[in-house]
């Protein structure tokens, strides 16, 4: 799965950025995977329960923890390529894909 591999790159990496930004940008992704983490799970166990508003709302919330990592190596300075954007930019589509396929399964937004 993505998240889990994201979280294995971010520990292998995490040595490399040992400065203060490196350091908080790498801490930001890894609490944001944490959350991602989790809601893809409550997000099964929601869409196994046919409650797919709940699965739909929780896509979001991944989505925006993995932009929220992409675009912290962005801010202050010296901004810094992020290691993780193969990751964030996977995790993102794949919670594009999972709401798109919630509208489907009849969630009304």
């Amino acid at each position: 799965m993505q998240v889990n591999d994201a979280k294995t790159h971010i520990n292998s990496v995490s040595r490399e950025y040992s400065g203060p930004n490196g350091k908080r940008r790498i801490n930001v992704c890894n609490k944001n995977y944490d959350i991602a983490l989790a809601r893809f799970q409550t997000a099964r166990e929601n869409a196994l329960k046919k409650s797919f508003a709940e699965a739909y709302r929780l896509a979001g919330i991944r989505k925006n923890a993995v932009t929220d990592c992409e675009n912290g190596w962005g801010r202050g300075a010296p901004r810094q390529k992020s290691p993780l954007t193969l990751y964030n930019t996977n995790v993102s589509k794949l919670c594009e894909i999972i709401s798109l396929l919630t509208q489907k399964l009849g969630i009304r937004i």
